[in-house]
Order: C-alpha cells, then sequence, then structure tokens
C-alpha cells in the first residue's frame, strides 16, 4: 500500500532506510546495479576488452575505473599480476584493484589481498563476463602526448614520464615481474601526478612463458622472430627484464622524437607495414637518421641551441635510446 505522503516512490520504496532508498533508486540503470558509468563512449576498447569510468553506488566512490574482460585467463593475469609470493604489488607503482565481479558460477579468490568475488555477479552469458574494479588514473600518457603537446616539446614532461616509468618498472623487476606490454597506452598519470604502470594482463614472472598478448609495435626483437618466422610458437619460453626494457627504449625515442618509430595500427598498437616486421626481426641497431629527430623540433632545438649545457643531453639521450 502507498504511504501516507503517497506516490510511486514511496509505494515502492516503502520500509527502506534512507541509504537503501538511496542504494536502490540509484542503482536503477546502473551497471551490475551498483556502477553508474560516465557518460558517453567507452575510454578505451580492445578485442578482449572494454574500459568506462564509473560511480560506485556500494561505497560512495566518486570515480573508479571499471574494466569489462571477454576472456578468463587475461582477467585473472590482471589480478595475480598485481603480487608476488602472497606480497601484492605496491599501488604507487601499479594502479590498485578495489575489487572484481564474476559469474557465481566461476568464483575467484585473490589470496594475496583475500578478495573474493562480490556479490553482484555478472551473468556466464554477458560478452564481458569478468571484471576489474580499479583506481581511476587522471589519463594515460597516449592521451597525454595527443592532447598536452609533450613529446618532442616538453623537456621537463618527457624527464619526468620516463623517470617515473623507469623508476616503477624497476621495482616490477626486482620483484622478479616482466610486464610484457609497456607502451604508452599502459603508463597513467595518478591523482598523485606520478605516472605509473596499468595493464597487469600480459605480465610474467622472469624465466616464465611470455608474449601471447603483446603489442608487436613496442614488442622486442626476439619476440618479433617468434611471431613473424615459422617457429612453430608465437611466445618466448623465458621471459626476460630486458623484454620490458626494449619497450620503455621505444617509449623514449616516441616522447623525444615525437613520432612513432613504427608504422602501427592506432586501435591497438600492432605494427602493420611489412618492411618494419621484417625490419624488428632483423634489428641490429637504430641509425643515426632514425636518431636525427630526437629533441630536433623547433622549440626545444632553439632551447638547446641557447643553453650550450644542454647539447650534451641530446647526445646521452640518443645513446640512451641506442
Amino acid at each position: 500500500m502507498p504511504q501516507p505522503d503517497g506516490g510511486v516512490a514511496a509505494e515502492v520504496g516503502g520500509g527502506l532506510s534512507n541509504e537503501e532508498a538511496r542504494l536502490f533508486f540509484g542503482s536503477l540503470g546502473s551497471y551490475l546495479g551498483r556502477y553508474v558509468l560516465t557518460a558517453g563512449p567507452a575510454i578505451h576498447k580492445s578485442s578482449t576488452s572494454m574500459v568506462h569510468f564509473a560511480n560506485d553506488l556500494k561505497t560512495g566512490s566518486a570515480t573508479c575505473c571499471v574494466k569489462m574482460m571477454k576472456n578468463r585467463d587475461q582477467f585473472e593475469a590482471e589480478i595475480l599480476g598485481r603480487s608476488v609470493d602472497g606480497v601484492p604489488l605496491s599501488t604507487a607503482d601499479v594502479i590498485g584493484v578495489l575489487g572484481f565481479h564474476t559469474p557465481e558460477s566461476e568464483p575467484f579468490a585473490d589470496a594475496a589481498t583475500s578478495k573474493a568475488q562480490e556479490l553482484e555477479a555478472t551473468s556466464a552469458d554477458d560478452k564481458y563476463s569478468y571484471v576489474l574494479v580499479m583506481e581511476k588514473g587522471e589519463r594515460s600518457l597516449h592521451d597525454a602526448c595527443d592532447k598536452e603537446r609533450i613529446a618532442g616539446y616538453d623537456l621537463d614532461a618527457i624527464r619526468k614520464a620516463m623517470i617515473d616509468t623507469l623508476t616503477k618498472l624497476q621495482h616490477l623487476h626486482e620483484a622478479g615481474v616482466v610486464h610484457g606490454d609497456l607502451k604508452q597506452r599502459t603508463i597513467l598519470r595518478s591523482s598523485k601526478g606520478d605516472w605509473i604502470v596499468c595493464d597487469m594482463d600480459a605480465a610474467s614472472r622472469v624465466g616464465a612463458e611470455i608474449g601471447s598478448k603483446s603489442s608487436s609495435a613496442y614488442g622486442p626483437p626476439e619476440l618479433a622472430k617468434k611471431k613473424y618466422t615459422d617457429s612453430g610458437t608465437k611466445v618466448l619460453e623465458h621471459a626476460e627484464t630486458s623484454f620490458d626494457v626494449w619497450s620503455a627504449g621505444v617509449i623514449l625515442y616516441e616522447l623525444t622524437a615525437g613520432h612513432k618509430l613504427f608504422a602501427q595500427d592506432t586501435a591497438n598498437d600492432e605494427l602493420v607495414e611489412m618492411g618494419d616486421k621484417t625490419r624488428l626481426c632483423v634489428w641490429n641497431t637504430i641509425t643515426d637518421d632514425e636518431l636525427a629527430p630526437v629533441f630536433a623540433s623547433g622549440e626545444i632545438a632553439q632551447l638547446i641551441a641557447d643553453v650550450p649545457e644542454l647539447k650534451q643531453m641530446v647526445d646521452d639521450a640518443k645513446n640512451l635510446i641506442r
């Protein structure tokens, strides 16, 4: 029966506390009855996942990041890749996981954090049955370079991005973890302004298999030889930290030169030119001509010309990339 003050809301919500009513009415039309997705298209979409920013009605979190995934193995890798021998990696290095959702018939528990499947379970019939809820990064390095005029122009921003990224990468390597898919899209600016890494679904322990999920425009020559030749296997049997070092070198080139090292698909960072695939397979070293654009844009070139002490920096950057 309707409550004395009448109205549909009162009739439906009769007997609920204010907090219960807030959650009930707020959840209408939300994802999993809990997450209010930010309006507009996904902030990232690939063949295996889709990412949205959202407000979590249950925890009151103003904004989080909801990653909806198709494949169970990549979902598990995202969680398991964030801990070593039961010890979680620091959220100062890797974007933190707040929770996750799976179908009720496929429960999953994370021993490192004691987090279990959330009550708001997904359906096994969903296109994206595995859902990871993470802290929200402010912007990816890829997005920042697209909108903030960093690559090839902003020396201080380039230095900070690389120092932050390499510091986080060093911490992962010291823990025995190889990221396996380091690129501009998997480096995020945190709410504190530091750059940290994300997307751990390609990560492996040192010595384990790696390369089943990667972005070939940032992958090392040894992986390219597996992918683009009739080797019988398309992965590397033993992960080494040098895998990530190569990727970091490609990123450093992009930031200092202001353009890509290889032509690539803008949607998935895969090589698109047969010549580049061959070039990577037989890679020896980067040429002087290829290094010529490093810190050669008008603004930085003029700054370097005016400050003689910076000329050595150009040679140092080229040597580091090489």
